[in-house]
């Protein structure tokens, strides 16, 4: 799966980032990643049809999680509708952008985001693992869940890619019968990680 960093952005167009709070918890984090993945202005998107591929499921991924008849989700349509985008030169995937981001943008803005300190409706996925991840004290169990949250559509991407990483190497050790004081240290800091990204 492609990441931001596959994208050939010149820098010279690209919007302000933003943390969306509208009260829930789940809504506030799909619309983070929406904004996040149309950063880009049209003038600096260049990327090729099967780079555009990552992209597209990204974002389908996240307009998915928003409720049916949320305003942003109404031009979720011309996701579905890209057509054999694989094929595509960047030319083509950079005029898609264009019209995508011109009916997504004003949505984005009209969003009513609330002060950070309004409290908001915990997403319960999420809640879900901040219970567990109190209870996760052996390695196997801490594993398993940072497997499920980095496979997971509901996690936030700096979440995901914390979990990722510390199941990398919580797996390393996992069969390990006893492990030495930086090895030690190193999975606590990876775990450590996950519950920061989490809270």
């Amino acid at each position: 799966m492609a990441t931001l960093s596959f994208y050939d952005f010149n820098g010279s167009d690209m919007r302000a980032l933003k943390q969306y709070n509208t009260g829930d918890e789940a809504v506030d984090n799909a619309l983070d990643r929406i904004h996040s993945l149309t950063l880009s202005g049209p003038d600096d998107w260049n990327i090729p049809g099967q780079e555009f591929d990552d992209w597209l499921v990204e974002m389908i991924r996240a307009m998915e999680r928003l409720p049916e008849r949320h305003p942003v989700r109404s031009c979720s349509y011309r996701l579905y509708t890209a057509g054999s985008h694989w094929r595509w030169e960047p030319s083509r995937t950079a005029e898609f952008y264009e019209k995508f981001t011109t009916e997504l943008y004003p949505l984005l803005d009209s969003v009513e985001i609330n002060p950070p300190t309004i409290d908001r409706k915990p997403d319960p996925v999420l809640q879900k693992w901040r219970d567990r991840i109190t209870q996760a004290e052996d390695l196997t169990s801490r594993l398993h869940l940072c497997i499920e949250i980095a496979n997971s559509d509901h996690s936030p991407w700096m979440l995901k890619d914390a979990a990722r990483k510390a199941a990398t190497v919580l797996r390393t050790y996992e069969k390990r019968n006893r492990l030495n004081d930086r090895e030690y240290r190193l999975i606590e800091s990876a775990f450590y990680s996950v519950q920061i990204n989490l809270k």
